[in-house]
Formats: C-alpha cells, sequence, structure tokens
C-alpha cells in the first residue's frame, strides 16, 4: 500500500442530482457514496438541493395517506409553475402529470381513492413550499 487515498469519480452535477434521492435515503455506498459526497463537498449548489431533497422527503413523510383531488393537484402545481425561481417547472409538471396518467392506466380505469400522493406530487408540493419559503425569507431580511 502506497498511502494514497483514491480520488473518487468526478461527477456532474445533473449525475449528482440523479444520485441524490437513494443519498438522502442513505441507499448508496461504496463508489456513488464518495462520489456525491466528494461533488456536494466542492458544489454549493448541488449540497444546497441534497438539504432540499431531505426536507422534501421529510414534509413527504407527513402527507402519507392524503389523497387531493384534480382541482387541489392542478392548483398547486400551477402555483409552483409560477412561483418556482429554482428550477425549470415543466419537466415537474410532466413528471406529476405522467404520475397520474400512470397510475390510471395500471388500474385500468380511475383509481376509486389513492392510498397516498404520488411522490412526485409531493415533491412539487414540497418545492412550491420551499420557493415560498425561499421568496419570504429573502423580502424579510
Amino acid at each position: 500500500m502506497n498511502g494514497q487515498a483514491t480520488q473518487p469519480r468526478e461527477l456532474s452535477c445533473e449525475q449528482c442530482r440523479e444520485l441524490l434521492s437513494d443519498y438522502v435515503d442513505k441507499e448508496l455506498a461504496g463508489e456513488d457514496l464518495a462520489a456525491v459526497e466528494h461533488h456536494m463537498s466542492t458544489c454549493e449548489k448541488c449540497a444546497t438541493e441534497s438539504t432540499r431533497v431531505h426536507g422534501l422527503k421529510s414534509i413527504a413523510q407527513h402527507w402519507q395517506g392524503v389523497a387531493p383531488d384534480k382541482k387541489f393537484h392542478d392548483s398547486v402545481m400551477e402555483r409552483y409553475i409560477t412561483e418556482s425561481q429554482m428550477m425549470a417547472s415543466k419537466p415537474f409538471k410532466e413528471a406529476a402529470d405522467s404520475q397520474r396518467e400512470a397510475q390510471l392506466n395500471a388500474a385500468g380505469e380511475p383509481a376509486e381513492k389513492p392510498k397516498g400522493l404520488p411522490v412526485a406530487l409531493v415533491l412539487s408540493i414540497a418545492v412550491a413550499l420551499a420557493a415560498i419559503a425561499f421568496v419570504i425569507l429573502k423580502y424579510v431580511r
């Protein structure tokens, strides 16, 4: 052994974001874990995103079993789209719509009463709340 530590592989921000959910859930190990931690130690944006994902997942746990109607879903998505300045909103709306369609297609008919919110919807709501909090904190200071 020569005493030199192996440098973790370099990740792009996009690659890091793809692994963040598993990182927050403590499902990463080995090379992936080292690469994500190394990237976040050098990238403030991804480190902040990690904190945001952790917060969103905490919020999502409190929403288990709540089933919104389409009007609520649409109003949250509309508000998120208009207020979010952190990320492009189109992918979130498409993901939420895709999740809703997949749920309907899997059942072969409209779901009677979902047991929980789709993850994309919960995360969208949480991102909207985080964006609102960010805006409020920005103007309070």
